[in-house]
């Protein structure tokens, strides 16, 4: 649908948790089968909502124990952001608050040339430097050690060192995807074999396939 400016009220999302918790959740889910309950935000950028977050959260938690549902204390959180508003106090304490129930997965692609050539703020200018500052900070706060990659035709001579860079960062797992928008042809094709093909042989002489994926 393309990008608004067009924004979630309360309302909306109280809504949201009550269908959740309710019977009529049974057309998509079945809680009696479902353990637990990971609530996922997605964007944009979730982090430009983190107080719309926060309270979601503690409306989820007040209905799951009133209603004694049993994802009252089974359920975890999950975003994928671009790291730029990672170490605001907002979103600091936001973490401390769910410690132990919320991965933040920071969206980062790799080396500053190749992340800097897709992601940069509306001034022109690359977000890299902020992300690998906050990358370093979502180690230190506990992060799980994975995260996206996007691979474009701008960034795909660059997939083998940037899978290694990030690597090198701290990363275990990578969730690499190609953006879906019609502009592939056979030689980007040939390049992704090249890069891939580079990084197995990489992969296999220094055993990093023992604990990376």
């Amino acid at each position: 649908l393309g990008k608004t400016s067009d924004r979630m009220t309360f309302e909306t999302a109280k809504k949201a948790v009550d269908l959740l918790l309710s019977d009529k959740v049974n057309n998509y889910i079945e809680p009696e089968k479902s353990p637990c309950v990971i609530l996922d935000f997605i964007g944009g950028e979730p982090l430009l909502e983190i107080d719309l977050i926060d309270q979601f959260m503690d409306y989820f938690i007040y209905e799951a124990f009133r209603l004694n549902h049993r994802w009252a204390n089974h359920y975890s959180i999950s975003m994928s952001s671009n790291g730029s508003l990672y170490e605001t106090e907002k979103v600091q304490n936001f973490v401390r608050k769910y410690k132990g129930r919320a991965n933040i997965a920071i969206t980062i692609d790799g080396t500053k040339e190749l992340h800097d050539t897709c992601r940069h703020y509306v001034d022109g200018r690359g977000t890299y430097d902020d992300v690998e500052r906050n990358v370093k900070l979502y180690f230190k706060n506990g992060g799980h050690p994975s995260t996206k990659v996007t691979i474009a035709p701008a960034n795909l001579p660059y997939l083998c060192d940037a899978t290694l860079h990030l690597f090198n960062m701290g990363y275990k797992w990578l969730h690499c995807n190609v953006v879906f928008e019609n502009v592939w042809n056979v030689d980007y094709a040939k390049e992704l074999y090249r890069q891939l093909k580079t990084l197995a042989d990489i992969m296999i002489e220094r055993e990093l396939y023992k604990n990376h994926s």
